[in-house]
């Protein structure tokens, strides 16, 4: 198809809607500045107020006298010419969903084809973010993890929206998310063997939807995964109150508008705007795999999008986006089991330094000989050292039941070797063993083992164990007998803690 005739044919531009059945119309059939009146009858319907425009349809709020109901009903011009026709009331009619418009009746009255909906009282998501209302980071993930799951049901009938943007989202009065407007849906297994080009909204389009209008690619290109894009963007603007990318208002035909923002999108990388709220590495996360230029980055189903949302407003980890930060891992169990698993979470405050606390105790050196005390000899001391060594190795390798009992042989060779009983508090602390991990950190001290990491590990202990005055006061401590070479780690240690403790209820 040539650039003329795709303008002729399509009436859009950048942001404006494309549909292959848009086209010139008869202004006497169809009034473009007035609409039908209030109390016009056409059909079973009694007109009451308009609700929206298109360009060759209306939607009205009208009463349907039969059944004595308020219905939604979109009034759209019958064209002599038109061959291709709209199977968009079959297709509502087929998914039924909870958040998806119900259709409760289809018919030609006239010029105009009548498509019976449910009423929806409350607003558009365009109208939402047209009020420029404060972004809500829980409210947008319900609302996109519901309209996901909406389209993994229409998806598995087959259907694909392929104009998925705020202006086909109404909210009922209680906020609930409905999807609506399936004019330009297609079914998956008819894009196999079409030629036929695919409509929506160039501003939502995937790049591979892009990539069809400009005769780049095949029907074939665009599947469920576009849809999935379309809402990415949908999700990102309702977190921010932006757009990703770097996109002018093209004011050019649609094929020069379409091939230019396919190239953007192909190329340009996600722009989070620095004024929008701080947004979760997790939460970014998900939304940069939505809009993945290629569609094999992204989510491969609606469902596995509503589960990473859904695993992110209940503090789970994420399941098919990466989930980058440790940090938020931790804060997301503290706030998941705030009462029964705060205590492993706080494992986050050693885990990574489980293996790096005593490298003193790799020989006997001179503090080591100090140590040994009493009837202890040498011999004994030297398989305290010994026993220590393989411990750690453990930890290395996370072999904590082991390490625990390498540790505990160590202290049995000499119960003086402080960098021992550090270390078998760190097995312990790793097991779960909080209470036994305190009370080694506790003895290693009393040895004398007065240094910044042991405080801060003990910290995390006594945290584990729910005493957040005397965390405080372990870290408070560390900081101040910190070396220059431990006062990164024991802040490092401090800023996680802090983390833990104000998402902890």
């Amino acid at each position: 198809m040539t650039s003329a005739s795709l303008s002729q044919t399509w009436t859009a531009l950048r942001g404006m809607h494309v549909t292959p059945r848009d086209g010139a119309c008869d202004a006497d059939s169809l009034p473009l500045d007035q609409e039908f009146a209030a109390g016009t009858l056409i059909g079973d319907f009694q007109i009451e107020s308009l609700l929206g425009r298109g360009g060759l349809s209306r939607v009205y709020r009208a009463r349907q006298r039969s059944l004595d109901r308020t219905v939604a009903l979109k009034v759209t011009l019958v064209r002599e010419a038109d061959t291709h026709g709209t199977d968009e009331g079959r297709t509502m009619a087929a998914v039924v969903h909870d958040h998806i418009v119900p259709v409760f009746s289809e018919q030609t009255v006239g010029a105009f084809r009548l498509l019976a909906m449910g009423f929806v009282a409350g607003p558009t998501l365009a109208e939402y973010l047209a009020e420029q209302r404060e972004p809500r980071t829980s409210f947008a993930c319900r609302t996109v993890r519901d309209l996901a799951q909406a389209l993994a049901h229409a998806h598995q009938l087959g259907i694909l929206h392929c104009d998925i943007k705020p202006a086909n989202i109404l909210f009922t009065p209680d906020g609930r998310a409905m999807l609506t407007d399936f004019n330009v849906a297609v079914r998956r297994d008819e894009v196999d063997g079409s030629s036929q080009p695919i409509g929506g909204t160039l501003s939502y389009m995937a790049p591979e939807h892009l990539a069809l209008l400009t005769g780049r690619s095949a029907p074939t290109a665009v599947d469920e995964r576009a849809d999935l894009y379309s809402l990415g963007l949908v999700l990102f603007e309702l977190l921010t109150g932006a757009w990703p990318f770097a996109e002018s208002d093209a004011t050019t035909d649609p094929l020069s508008a379409a091939a230019q923002l396919q190239a953007i999108r192909l190329a340009a990388t996600v722009r989070f705007p620095t004024s929008a709220p701080r947004l979760s590495p997790g939460l970014r996360s998900i939304v940069e795999k939505c809009l993945a230029p290629q569609p094999a980055d992204r989510y491969q189903s609606a469902n596995e999008l509503a589960d990473d949302l859904d695993r992110h407003l209940t503090h789970r980890p994420l399941r098919f986006a990466p989930d980058p930060s440790l940090r938020e891992r931790a804060t997301k169990g503290v706030r998941r089991h705030p009462a029964g698993t705060v205590a492993v979470i706080a494992g986050v405050l050693i885990g990574a330094l489980a293996i790096r606390f005593e490298s003193n105790s790799l020989a006997l050196t001179d503090t080591g000989r100090a140590a040994v005390n009493g009837p202890t000899s040498v011999t004994a001391a030297r398989r305290a050292v010994e026993w220590d060594r393989r411990g750690r190795e453990r930890l290395a390798n996370r072999r904590f039941e082991d390490a625990l009992h390498c540790f505990d042989q160590a202290v049995a060779f000499n119960s003086q070797l402080a960098p021992a009983h550090h270390n078998r508090g760190v097995a312990q602390f790793r097991l779960g063993q909080f209470s036994s991990a305190c009370a080694s950190f506790d003895r290693a001290i009393e040895l004398g083992n007065t240094t910044a990491l042991l405080l801060s590990h003990r910290a995390a202990a006594r945290f584990a164990l729910g005493d957040v005055a005397g965390a405080e006061a372990d870290f408070t401590r560390a900081k101040e007998v910190a070396s220059e070479s431990e006062l990164g780690e024991v802040l490092a240690n401090l800023r996680e803690f802090d983390s833990l403790r104000s998402a902890t209820p």
